[in-house]
């Protein structure tokens, strides 16, 4: 992989990106993982359809609520349940822990499960500050050297289809030089628990849902991020304690501009792409799947578009991949703090009106 020249962030080169590893061992002789869920609310769903949709695999649960996990784990055919996660790390069996839990509780949560040998997925954002995203990150370091244990961040929207096709065009020098990133995502959205909560949550719409397409725009600019402008507001979804809405400005060292706009307080908003990139040769842009368009042409379909329903789940069969086979996870710890300190400096910037150049 070519590096994009911050530390450890990495910019996918020519082939060097796939969903799922290949290598997998074939049924007679593939050793059993035990994976287990750590909060089985929400998203847990996805993550159950993943890891039950591999072979070989046998699937914990693990919420304060036991009821919760015991429901999700009837669903998933799972093997037990459990209600203090402390208990899951001193099992054996279990390999694989899948950190689905409210912000707050990552660090805390991660940390542990590194110390104690496990493999570790860890939903997005990596944490809600840069001190935590740094504890999280070196126990990461510590387990691989130790154990060799595999680590990654759950950012589903790297397994997007379109953004990987995109990513293959701009390397291929399809778009030529490109010039301008756009990410987009609008909806009128009232969040429910943990995430009307700013002391849980970190952030608002921007940190939860926006990190989203702040990696994406990140990845697609080429990584080098110099500064952020940004702005928030707040004046739609009153049920929820932090920014309903967030617009970002990205500069990247190379001259790209990127453009992140997120909100979940927009009343019937028009469709607009997910992303779209435009260059001195072409553009690409998503709007149910990813069209292309260069000089003298009509634009032409080049991928379909596939969302969360199938990129969590598919993200979770990478990492278990990766498990079996020594690949190394799309995602790590490095892109998600870089996602999560261009979401701080957009905080930062909105609060006092002014560019905020990286690093923090």
């Amino acid at each position: 992989m070519q590096r994009s020249g911050r530390d450890g962030v990495e910019k996918l080169g020519p082939g060097a990106y796939n969903s799922l590893p290949q290598g997998f061992k074939t049924e007679g002789d593939m050793e059993r993982l035990g994976f287990c869920i750590i909060g089985c609310g929400g998203i847990a769903h996805l993550h159950a359809e993943g890891a039950s949709s591999c072979e070989g695999v046998d699937l914990y649960g693990c919420d304060i609520d036991i009821k919760r996990a015991e429901e999700l784990m009837g669903e998933f055919g799972g093997k037990g349940v459990f209600r203090d996660y402390e208990e899951v790390l001193r099992r054996e069996e279990i390999r694989i822990v899948d950190i689905c839990l409210p912000h707050h509780l990552h660090r805390e949560v991660a940390v542990a499960a590194l110390e104690a040998g496990k493999h570790v997925l860890l939903e997005k954002p990596i944490a809600s500050t840069l001190k935590e995203a740094d504890d999280i990150i070196e126990a990461a370091r510590r387990a691989k050297e130790r154990f060799g244990t595999k680590f990654m961040v759950a950012e589903c929207w790297r397994f997007y289809p379109p953004a990987v096709k995109a990513a293959q065009l701009i390397e291929e020098g399809v778009l030529g030089e490109p010039f301008l990133v756009q990410a987009n995502t609008f909806a009128y959205y009232v969040p429910s628990g943990w995430r009307r909560k700013l002391d849980e949550m970190g952030g608002g719409a921007f940190l939860d849902r926006g990190i989203h397409f702040v990696h994406m725009t990140i990845w697609l600019g080429g990584g080098d991020v110099e500064a952020v402008f940004a702005r928030t507001t707040h004046r739609t979804v009153r049920e929820m304690e932090g920014e309903d809405s967030g617009f970002a400005m990205i500069d990247f060292k190379s001259g790209v501009v990127g453009q992140v706009n997120v909100s979940w307080g927009t009343i019937s908003p028009p469709r607009l792409p997910n992303i779209a990139v435009y260059g001195s040769e072409g553009t690409v842009y998503d709007l149910d799947g990813l069209y292309l368009a260069v000089k003298g042409r009509e634009p032409v379909k080049v991928e379909e578009s596939r969302l969360e329903p199938w990129m969590i789940p598919e993200e979770v069969r990478h990492f278990i991949g990766c498990v079996r086979t020594g690949a190394e996870p799309a995602v790590t710890g490095e892109m998600a703090r870089l996602d999560l300190e261009v979401v701080l400096a957009a905080y930062e910037s909105a609060r006092t009106g002014e560019r905020v150049t990286l690093p923090l």
